[in-house]
């Protein structure tokens, strides 16, 4: 009977502990959501809201001419890549 009432105690231990560690990804997750136009894959950019592979791919292609963007102004110079795309993903875009 001990030894049952042990297991049960590890039992409950590792099911009140994983939720916690759960929750620490979840906030890491969270606070890398920002992306690099400069250095992001097409995969990583076609995540933001309004852009999918060929606006991602648009963008990548229009880096590969000009350069690296550094500013929203410059990524709205890309085709497809509007006002209303920059305003939904402002807060997600990083250039460094």
């Amino acid at each position: 009977m001990i030894c049952s009432a042990n297991a049960g105690s590890d039992s409950l231990a590792k099911a009140i502990s994983a939720p916690q560690a759960s929750s620490t990804m979840q906030t890491a997750q969270v606070s890398s959501d920002k992306i690099n136009v400069n250095t992001a894959s097409v995969s990583e950019l076609a995540t933001l809201k309004g852009v999918g592979s060929v606006k991602a791919q648009a963008i990548k292609q229009y880096q590969r001419s000009n350069g690296d963007f550094s500013s929203l102004a410059d990524l709205e110079e890309v085709s497809g890549i509007g006002s209303s795309v920059i305003e939904e993903n402002k807060n997600r875009i990083a250039f460094n």
